[in-house]
């Protein structure tokens, strides 16, 4: 039997290397990120025909001659990253009072990295909210967003 036995100071140097070696997997392992990826809810007024609304400003429209604004919702992420590989979009506006007035959900593949395309006809004037609900449907991950817009008479 061979008995091999180290001196203090290559013990020493053992266990350098292996938390130098420990330190390195650490700093080349690459960074979570900071920020996760966020939903961003659009309202897209496509025209400006006034029987139909006209946008005034960001996330403020004038309604139409006829009563009523049409809009198209649509979402993305912030960053350009998918949500998941397949994932469930729900879309609800909601009125000044809170009720819902415009509804729609759908499945999405391709690594769902935007969607809605939904045309809403709302009619009435005040402050309503676009609700967006995003969920990975191999997964309980989730994504929720709010905006806020205007109808207004003039």
């Amino acid at each position: 039997m061979v008995r091999c036995t180290l001196p203090l100071s290559g013990i020493r140097f053992g266990a350098a290397l292996v938390t130098t070696a420990a330190a390195a997997a650490v700093l080349s392992a690459p960074a979570a990120r900071a920020d996760p990826t966020t939903l961003v809810p659009l309202l897209i007024k496509g025209h400006n025909a006034d029987d139909s609304g006209t946008e005034l400003a960001p996330n403020r429209f004038r309604i139409g001659r006829d009563g009523t604004l049409t809009v198209k919702l649509r979402w993305e992420t912030d960053n350009g990253d998918a949500v998941s590989s397949r994932c469930h979009e729900v879309s609800k506006i909601l009125d000044p009072l809170g009720n819902v007035v415009f509804e729609r959900q759908q499945d999405l593949g391709g690594g769902c990295t935007g969607g809605g395309n939904w045309r809403a006809r709302l009619s009435g004037l005040g402050t309503y909210k676009y609700i967006l609900d995003v969920s990975d449907r191999d997964s309980s991950h989730s994504l929720h967003a709010e905006l806020p817009f205007d109808i207004v008479l003039f």
